[in-house]
């Protein structure tokens, strides 16, 4: 009797060139679980050429000048982006969320948050590391204030509305959204203001942190 052999799932490393990648690079490796596959780039170029994949990495620099391009670039193909960056700067990871991203890890996260990062996006959902919802949280009240604690118990959020959250945190756009659901993208609409409200929350990465600050269960 034959043994079913396990096919490797396809991680596309952004390969930028520099002592970051490098070790970004022997991690993945490292963790034998993955066929990694290398696509230089130099964040500046938005036309790569990609094989087939299951995952891409990308780091980002410091301000997101330059990658954020890059990934709306990658979005369009599909497949789930998992950002690297060195920074947990909010504007940044704003800026991201807005692209659709499915996880950011900084350098700054344990080596193991890589790895569960990416099993995470593997089971359809979206890892963003807890060192980065805790500065988010320091920043915020230092800078906006917008972020606001609140008793999850007084937080009725529908099973409908639940539905509509997994799949912004996988970074869909509303038509997206409401195709999967089989609901008109107005209707989309009504349930984003509705859950916004809610949460009290103004955009997708103050959403996020909502849910993540509070273990909201979706």
């Amino acid at each position: 009797m034959k043994t079913a052999v396990t096919q490797l799932k396809n991680v596309i490393l952004i390969h930028n060139q520099t002592i970051i990648s490098e070790g970004l690079l022997a991690l993945l490796r490292s963790f034998g679980k993955y066929n990694v596959i290398v696509v230089n780039s130099n964040n500046e170029d938005t036309s790569l050429s990609l094989p087939k994949g299951d995952l891409i990495v990308s780091e980002i620099n410091i301000n997101c000048i330059d990658g954020i391009d890059l990934l709306k670039s990658l979005k369009k193909t599909g497949v789930p982006v998992l950002v690297y960056s060195k920074t947990n700067n909010y504007e940044c990871f704003n800026k991201l969320m807005k692209v659709g991203i499915q996880g950011y890890v900084t350098h700054q996260s344990p080596t193991n948050t890589l790895q569960l990062a990416i099993e995470k996006i593997f089971n359809k959902e979206t890892y963003y590391c807890q060192h980065l919802i805790a500065q988010l949280q320091d920043q915020n009240t230092e800078k906006k204030g917008r972020l606001r604690e609140k008793i999850t118990t007084s937080v009725k959020i529908s099973k409908r509305e639940k539905e509509i959250i997994r799949l912004i945190r996988r970074g869909m756009p509303s038509k997206d959204i409401g195709e999967t659901l089989g609901i008109s993208v107005r209707t989309v609409g009504k349930h984003r203001e509705n859950i916004m409200r809610k949460c009290n929350v103004g955009n997708v990465t103050e959403l996020i942190y909502f849910i993540e600050k509070n273990e909201i269960i979706l």
